[in-house]
């Protein structure tokens, strides 16, 4: 299992990835997801079918476990990168 060098965990299989022609892709989580991250997670409209919005420590601890669960298992969720920009999570 290889790790990018900004990668929290393992890069998904390149069938997961997205192509060159494709904007999104599937990505490891990266440390500098975690503001865009916990900014969306405050954000009511965006968590209106959530229990509640997230405050930041809330939304860092579900990205240590989602990183948790890819070192532990090598699969869970990943990051969406639209136009080389965090755009939310899949899985």
């Amino acid at each position: 299992m290889t790790v990018g060098a900004a990668a929290l965990h393992a890069e998904p299989p390149p069938e997961l990835a997205g192509s060159a022609a494709d904007p999104s892709r599937l990505r490891a989580w990266r440390d500098e997801d975690r503001a865009p991250f916990a900014a969306m997670n405050a954000d009511p409209e965006v968590m209106r079918f959530f229990v509640s919005p997230l405050s930041r420590e809330q939304s860092d601890a579900f990205v240590d476990r989602i990183v948790a669960q890819h070192r532990e298992h090598g699969w869970g969720l990943w990051a969406l990168e639209v136009d080389d920009r965090f755009a939310g999570y899949v899985g």
